[in-house]
């Protein structure tokens, strides 16, 4: 499979998601007392939040996909020495250690199917998946 061709988000964009962080960090973590910079911590509180928010009879998205998956986003970014980026389709993603990452779509697939697609396990792999590419191992 051939790699899409990416560029670098679009100003407005960018800031975009850098409020979507500082909104996680002061309307979700802060009131856990997570620290800004605890990404790992601050993901599997988060992947617990979808699971809650999943239960609630009356639950609907809104715009808690694209918050949430800047967050996820930035914690690959900042883990991974990553990079925000945008492919030629359009989608927004990161990609780090070599591989491309789409936090916006996994939030979605945990918010539809639950914590078998949970976000802390799509933080955790990434290191894997990378090692694996590098040893073309694709499969």
């Amino acid at each position: 499979m051939s790699r899409p061709n990416i560029q670098p988000l679009p100003e407005e964009t960018a800031v975009a998601i850098a409020n979507n962080v500082l909104l996680v960090q002061d309307k979700l973590l802060a009131d856990q007392n997570i620290p800004a910079d605890a990404w790992r911590e601050a993901v599997t509180y988060l992947s617990a939040f979808i699971e809650r928010q999943r239960a609630r009879e009356t639950f609907e998205m809104g715009a808690l996909d694209q918050v949430l998956g800047s967050y996820l986003g930035e914690a690959v970014v900042q883990l991974y020495a990553g990079r925000w980026i945008q492919t030629e389709d359009g989608d927004f993603g990161v990609d780090a250690l070599g591989i491309l990452a789409f936090p916006f779509t996994k939030v979605r697939k945990q918010f539809e199917n639950g914590i078998e697609d949970n976000i802390e396990g799509f933080l955790s792999v990434i290191p894997a998946l990378a090692e694996r590419s590098s040893k073309g191992l694709n499969s």
